[in-house]
């Protein structure tokens, strides 16, 4: 198992600007998904996707004090920011892990889940808890065998393939092997309906409060664990329910 891990981040998300680094008890965003991203078993090197966009500067400045390495692309073409860092690194990784930076409450036991029953088998080409869509959305993680994804570079990619970097993979089941990861939750059967991810302000401020209520930043707790508590303060769900889901 080497799989290299990319985060994408940017600051011009049409709906809410600058949202990776909002803080929550001194920390932002995106450094809350890196820590998340360390956490994992098998963590190793971790990119920070980023753009040459004079919006990306204070992003940039605020990851050179994040242990991480950063790559600076296109704004628009996220895939061939996903690419350039995978061409380099080639040589030393068989697999390349998708995260998000807008996802601050992703449990590092979920990436290693999905991570692991990426590697159960030989032939998987690409491995998602996504695509069952039993998971909250904020707990996204891909992954995509190397030379698998360096070969997209020979395919015709659309402007939503560019925008969306695996979609050309997903979206043809019948061509790539692709493996789905399913939530099963001990007590809560439909998990999908949560969003643990942050889009809008609302989206913000349910995660703000799952921290400071859930004292998250000294307990560190679970997957699980948030699900027991949202489905337990059900007035909490309904903060960013009415929010739709964008293609990812």
């Amino acid at each position: 198992m080497k799989p290299l891990f990319i985060i994408q981040a940017r600051m011009s998300s049409s709906r809410l600007p600058g949202k990776v680094l909002k803080e929550i008890n001194n920390k932002s965003l995106v450094q809350r998904i890196i820590e998340s991203t360390k956490a994992s078993s098998y963590s190793s090197k971790i990119y920070i996707a980023t753009s040459t966009d004079k919006t990306d500067d204070v992003l940039a400045e605020h990851l050179n004090q994040q242990d991480v390495s950063i790559y600076r692309g296109s704004l628009e073409n996220v895939f061939s920011r996903f690419y350039e860092i995978t061409n380099k690194e080639q040589g030393n990784f068989d697999s390349v892990v998708r995260l998000t930076a807008d996802c601050p409450l992703l449990d590092p036991k979920v990436i290693d889940l999905t991570i692991e029953n990426h590697y159960k088998k030989t032939n998987y080409d690409y491995t998602s808890n996504g695509l069952s869509g039993s998971f909250p959305l904020g707990q996204g993680v891909e992954v995509v065998e190397i030379n698998k994804f360096l070969d997209l570079k020979n395919k015709i990619l659309t402007n939503e393939d560019l925008e969306h970097v695996t979609r050309f993979i997903w979206k043809r089941p019948s061509i790539y092997n692709c493996n789905s990861v399913e939530y099963n939750h001990p007590t809560y059967q439909n998990c999908s309906q949560l969003r643990l991810t942050v889009d809008e302000i609302e989206d913000f401020n349910l995660i703000e409060k799952i921290i400071q209520n859930m004292s998250y930043d000294k307990k560190k707790p679970s997957l699980d664990d948030i699900v027991n508590f949202l489905y337990k303060n059900p007035k909490l769900i309904d903060i960013n329910k009415h929010i739709k889901q964008k293609e990812t």
